[in-house]
């Protein structure tokens, strides 16, 4: 009876854990989604719509548009074909106003988020072999948070351009990449493998950060095909040729050219370019470790690890080696991915919508590496102690320790968490403000009889969170150029009252 009621309290408090696990990830989707809702057009979205407003009025409809900005753009800017293609195709704001814009938005934030639940999932499940779902929920809701916290989303769930060339390249290289990995290591599937070359192909057709961890991990998996002689190795090596070419086509644009050359004319620095690049991949990696909650998610992950990995049940056996290969394998996959954006600026110079690709991977490796290390202790604990309540103690009084010294050696600074900035305000006051005084600024533009607009506001500082409009007082500068280019006016301006 005691045995029995000691396994039901067990079940309730994976049940409550679960439940909690999944309300942190609900909040931390429901959060950003909301704040889509007050999302505006922002610098190149008046650009990019007025081109396509302008293809319409000449009678050409959203594909033909989309091909001759994307060859535009190919030819002088950067070879970010599918990207391209996807900005103008899309067109959200020509469709549907900023409405649109914000469907748009909050559709890319869940397929982000299901994306890279979908691949946790997949490495738990089908590569681990972890049989237990509460810890396939922990680190997910872990993964979710720090990922939701590492930094501001602005660039790539609030901003239009941001999010066609970062985001949609980012899901497309987390579902290649989910595909690939369930084809060579849990089934020979036609679906999986098609899956993988069309992601693959999509993925390394946009920001090339993704291009190259596309490539990168295909390599590994079909270089790891061969050498044990898989049966679907010939599938691999197809996925990885597919997602090279697509790539070779992004970096060999004429635009990256011209456009590095506007950078820095001196030439491409090849060989500083690694260092740079590496020199960003440990930066940002020490900037999750002591300005997040990172250090405390694996010291959870340490735990769940040893908690439900039990080396009779689980087919994959870990070792040291696969710990440390997955750890350098992490590193660098984001040194590769890295290097594209040291070459091209020719210094460490990076945007946050870049970091955040490396970001996702850095957290969602080290997370895994970090339930792995719990499982390996717990497999080594289990030769040696047979009682449970040993184990645990042990396991206690190890991450007590471990704890103790990441403290000394990893000096956690004051943590910060972008997402209570946006509930700052119990009802998102600020927030609505702003939607509205641009929304009031763009309403006037649209539907003033002149052909020179000028049009008088109060300026309401912008939120941290969302991308600025950036309209001016200054005619002649490239947004407002491309607002009245949008609504049909000669010049726009604003100006701005106390």
């Amino acid at each position: 009876m005691m045995r029995e009621s000691k396994h039901w309290g067990i079940k309730l408090v994976l049940a409550g854990l679960c439940i909690a696990c999944i309300g942190i990830s609900v909040y931390c989707v429901y959060i950003y989604l909301h704040l889509a809702s007050f999302v505006m057009p922002a610098a190149d979205d008046f650009v990019i719509s007025a081109d396509i407003k302008e293809s319409i009025l000449l009678g050409e409809g959203y594909f033909q548009s989309a091909l001759k900005g994307m060859r535009e753009i190919y030819l002088t800017w950067q070879g970010t074909f599918v990207s391209n293609f996807l900005l103008y195709y899309i067109a959200p704001y020509v469709r549907m106003g900023a409405g649109g814009i914000r469907v748009f938005c909050m559709v890319s934030i869940i397929f982000f988020y299901g994306s890279f639940w979908s691949l946790i999932h997949c490495i738990m499940k089908k590569l681990l072999g972890c049989r237990q779902n509460t810890a396939i929920i922990l680190v997910c809701a872990m993964s979710t948070w720090l990922v939701s916290n590492a930094r501001v989303m602005m660039e790539n769930f609030f901003w239009y351009n941001g999010a066609c060339v970062y985001t949609l390249p980012l899901i497309f290289a987390l579902l290649g990449i989910r595909h690939m990995v369930r084809y060579a290591f849990v089934k020979k599937s036609k679906g999986d493998i098609a899956g993988a070359i069309v992601f693959g192909f999509l993925a390394c057709g946009g920001v090339l950060q993704c291009s190259a961890i596309v490539c990168f991990v295909y390599l590994l998996i079909c270089a790891w095909g061969f050498w044990s002689k898989y049966a679907g190795r010939y599938g691999l090596a197809a996925a990885f040729f597919t997602a090279f070419v697509s790539a070779l086509a992004n970096c060999l644009a004429p635009g990256n050219f011209t456009r590095q050359g506007t950078i820095n004319e001196s030439g491409l620095p090849v060989f500083k370019a690694f260092g740079w690049s590496l020199a960003n991949v440990l930066e940002e990696t020490w900037r999750l470790l002591t300005e997040t909650d990172m250090l405390y998610a694996l010291l959870i992950m340490l735990l769940a690890g040893f908690l439900v990995w039990h080396r009779s049940e689980q087919p994959f056996k870990i070792g040291i080696r696969k710990i440390a290969l997955s750890g350098l394998g992490i590193i660098l996959c984001m040194w590769v991915s890295c290097y594209p954006v040291a070459l091209g600026y020719a210094s460490t110079l990076m945007e946050p919508r870049g970091y955040f690709i490396i970001d996702i991977f850095l957290i969602a490796g080290f997370m895994l590496a970090a339930f792995m290390t719990g499982g390996f202790i717990r497999q080594q604990s289990g030769k040696y102690i047979v009682n449970q309540k040993k184990r645990f103690g042990i396991m206690t009084v190890f991450a007590a320790v471990v704890l103790c010294m990441l403290y000394v050696v990893i000096p956690v600074k004051e943590i910060k968490r972008p997402l209570f900035m946006c509930v700052k305000d119990d009802k998102f006051g600020y927030l609505v403000r702003f939607r509205d005084m641009w929304g009031d600024i763009l309403d006037q533009i649209e539907h003033s009889d002149e052909m020179n607009v000028t049009v008088q506001s109060k300026l309401i500082p912008s939120p941290q969170e969302l991308k600025n409009p950036d309209l001016s007082s200054d005619p002649e500068y490239w947004i407002n150029v491309g607002a009245a280019r949008y609504f049909g006016k000669e010049t726009v301006r604003i100006e701005w009252q106390e």
